[in-house]
């Protein structure tokens, strides 16, 4: 029975990740040189609460760009509820993911490490 339960969530995640993207396309007007991107879902057990991780590119505008989301959660929150049509009202939560920029650090730090003389 949890596998199913499991399963099931697990493709919550993808339809409510899929979504997201459409909404966000059509809602947020964002210029063409910024890339947003849902990273990962995960939807609670009880299905009251979502985390979404988004990562934004270039990563200057992160803190603009999550302001922005934040000021019209509640109508992407409307919107999804609507596509996904859960008994519940889901509520979601907007997280940075950061993998990409620690990524980008960590890569700039080997490059200049690998400039030292030995």
């Amino acid at each position: 029975m949890d596998k199913i339960k499991n399963r099931r969530i697990l493709q919550l995640n993808e339809l409510i990740k899929r979504d997201l993207g459409e909404i966000f396309k059509k809602e947020l007007g964002l210029k063409r040189e910024i890339l947003l991107t849902i990273t990962n879902v995960e939807i609670s057990k009880d299905l009251l609460e979502a985390k979404v991780l988004v990562s934004i590119f270039p990563f200057k505008e992160t803190q603009q760009i999550l302001e922005k989301i934040e000021k019209i959660k509640r109508r992407i929150e409307g919107l999804l509820n609507k596509k996904i049509s859960l008994r519940v009202f889901l509520k979601l939560k907007f997280l940075i993911d950061e993998t990409e920029e620690k990524a980008d650090q960590i890569e700039k730090t080997l490059r200049d490490l690998s400039k030292l003389p030995t």
